[in-house]
């Protein structure tokens, strides 16, 4: 009888030990992104910042990881800063890994499955320009096909980022051209703007939210401008992308999920708006209700169950 008892509460001490281990074994999601301020990781100088520092030092995609980490428990989240050429060479190999906001392309979708819903929507792709060189660029929106023509004109660009399905095509046509830059190291947009400042560049392409960041933090006075283009539309969407893997594509479906429910809060939109230039803040908000919140992409479909 002894034997028996101790037999059966051996099986029970196994089974909550079992359970245990279960619990605490959790699926992890590995997001890598990477430093464009104030879109995505925002450094700073000071290791030690206090909380209103630090929630100043917040990206839009570091606070939206912030609420998919409450909005998805049930795995950790681990989170890494890498350049944008990492970011892809990762997915393509196939590494188990996400990314908060990617512009979709025919090309990645070779080998990354993306949110059905999208993430982020943002005020679109428009050139930084020294004012002093005004009169050479036209009245906006200016037309970058034309520009980009313009032997005399030098174009800086972040290497290996999508801008959008017409610019990229322009990209496309002049690559290889010496009448554009493409530059490498992260932070890309300050260092371009840099390169702007010293000449080195002629005009920048970019987000207007990049703009007002860098404007904002190093002093650039009156000296560069920033004028919107033809080529891109009023405001722009970016996916959720993981690796088109088993494990990526079972993540993706979590994700679209959490998305689902935590877009429609004010701390979602706020996460978003707070970088956003006042003055666009009610068509921002028209937007975001009317198109962000009601786009769902179609179901992508699985090659490999074909």
């Amino acid at each position: 009888m002894n034997t028996l008892r101790w037999a059966v509460i051996a099986i029970v001490l196994l089974g909550a030990v079992s359970k245990s281990g279960l619990a605490f074994a959790k699926e992890v999601i590995h997001w890598v992104d990477v430093t464009i301020p104030p879109y995505h990781h925002i450094e700073a100088e000071d290791q030690n910042p206090s909380p209103e520092a630090q929630e100043a030092q917040t990206g839009i995609t570091d606070r939206l990881l912030d609420l998919l980490t409450e909005a998805l428990p049930e795995y950790t989240h681990k989170r890494t800063i890498v350049p944008t050429s990492r970011v892809l060479r990762s997915l393509e190999e196939g590494q188990n890994v996400c990314n908060p906001a990617m512009k979709i392309t025919p090309e990645r979708q070779e080998y990354i499955v993306f949110s059905r819903r999208p993430s982020i929507i943002a005020p679109s792709n428009g050139i930084a320009i020294r004012v002093k060189d005004r009169n050479r660029f036209g009245e906006p929106p200016v037309a970058l096909e034309r520009l980009m023509s313009n032997p005399d004109l030098v174009l800086g660009v972040e290497f290996g980022r999508a801008y959008g399905r017409d610019i990229d095509q322009l990209l496309a046509l002049h690559k290889g051209s010496d009448s554009v830059y493409q530059r490498f190291s992260s932070p890309a947009y300050s260092g371009l703007i840099r390169m702007l400042t010293h000449k080195r560049v002629d005009y920048v392409l970019g987000f207007p939210m990049e703009f007002s960041y860098v404007e904002a933090t190093r002093e650039l006075g009156r000296d560069i401008a920033f004028l919107p283009i033809r080529e891109s539309s009023e405001f722009s969407y970016s996916y959720i992308g993981c690796s088109k893997t088993a494990t990526g594509r079972q993540l993706i479906v979590e994700i679209d999920k959490a998305l689902a429910r935590i877009r429609k809060t004010e701390a979602y939109r706020e996460a978003i708006e707070r970088w956003l230039p006042t003055v666009v803040h009610e068509s921002f908000r028209r937007h975001y209700r009317e198109d962000f919140l009601t786009q769902q992409r179609p179901i992508e479909r699985d090659d490999s169950l074909q």
